[in-house]
């Protein structure tokens, strides 16, 4: 997912991180050993995963040199796996979109995944609005227009709807900025997502649901990933399996260390203290991936004609 944080912050957060020599855990691969891996990675909480892996050691460990980049458009970084870097963040459209063009992609793992009883997206109006089908004709704050999976499941919620993107302006809002936007009328409806809804909610916005799981009908929706040139990944399985890996013991990390995790997300990702505790990080975090993962994007994408009507994906390609 695509998030609207102060850039230049965020850069600095996520070099400084990238750039830190942090001391191998015991049993962890000598230097020589260790594999350089060039990860781009969106500046969300999403992937704390990869900021506790680096500081705590555990890329180190698994034969990994973690080369940390941080970027909001993690999607258009994809024409440059194999080139600029090995591994990205990718989201079900982009992935879908990538492969629509020929781009050699393939999934490697999972990280952000919601569900009916965990959602992680909400589409949250002004007070007096109390269905998504008043929406026509409103503007809508989301912090990417026109890529992302944000932006899919909006447009696409909409259409279920009876409401084309057409019918709606969507402005370029920031989390940050969007209860102020509501609350002054800049907009009538915002898209976000956890914790920034706690905000909204807690001021009397209405929330319209989960765009998400609009797009899925309620199945388990592919938040966020990681995906790879299909070269570099048929080359290199061992290294994908320790990068995995390495987010997998940061996840055992950031269960135990609430407070530590808290601080990341403040320092890291410029959450503020109030919602960095409230945020449930953890339940998120799913590293498989399945084939609906993907497939339950097509057909809708294809309804907003963000997908051609021909394409058909090629899921042993796409799914390492």
């Amino acid at each position: 997912m695509s998030v609207g944080f102060n850039r230049a912050r965020l850069a600095a957060a996520g070099l400084a991180v990238a750039g830190c020599i942090v001391a191998a855990t015991a049993g962890s691969a000598s230097a020589a050993s260790l594999t350089k891996v060039r990860i781009a990675y969106n500046p969300n909480p999403s992937n704390t995963t990869v900021i506790v892996a680096e500081q705590q050691g555990y890329f180190k460990k698994n034969g990994i040199n973690a080369v940390l980049t941080p970027s909001e458009l993690t999607a258009s970084l994809i024409q440059a796996l194999g080139k600029q870097f090995d591994i990205v963040n990718v989201t079900a459209p982009s992935v879908l979109q990538a492969s629509e063009h020929g781009q050699n992609l393939t999934v490697v793992g999972g990280e952000d995944l919601e569900t009916k009883a965990l959602p992680d997206t909400y589409l949250i109006a002004a007070k007096d609005i109390t269905s998504i089908k008043q929406l026509k004709g409103a503007k809508i704050g989301i912090p990417t227009i026109g890529s992302g999976n944000l932006y899919e499941a909006a447009v696409i919620a909409l259409e279920k709807a009876g409401i084309s993107k057409n019918d709606v302006t969507f402005l370029q809002v920031p989390f940050t900025d969007q209860a102020s936007d509501l609350a002054n009328g800049t907009i009538q409806a915002a898209d976000t997502i956890v914790p920034f809804q706690g905000q909204l909610l807690g001021e009397g916005f209405t929330n319209l649901g989960d765009p998400m799981l609009a797009v899925t009908d309620n199945t388990p929706a592919f938040d966020l990933g990681w995906g790879a040139s299909g070269t570099w990944a048929a080359a290199n399985p061992t290294v994908i399996k320790g990068f995995m890996k390495a987010q997998e013991e940061a996840d055992t990390w950031i269960k135990s260390h609430k407070a530590a995790t808290e601080r990341i997300l403040e320092k890291s990702f410029q959450l503020p203290a109030q919602a960095a505790d409230s945020y449930p990080l953890y339940q998120y975090f799913s590293f498989g991936v399945k084939s609906n993962y993907l497939t339950d994007w097509v057909a809708p994408m294809k309804k907003i004609g963000d997908l051609s009507a021909s394409f058909s994906p090629n899921l042993k390609k796409l799914i390492f």
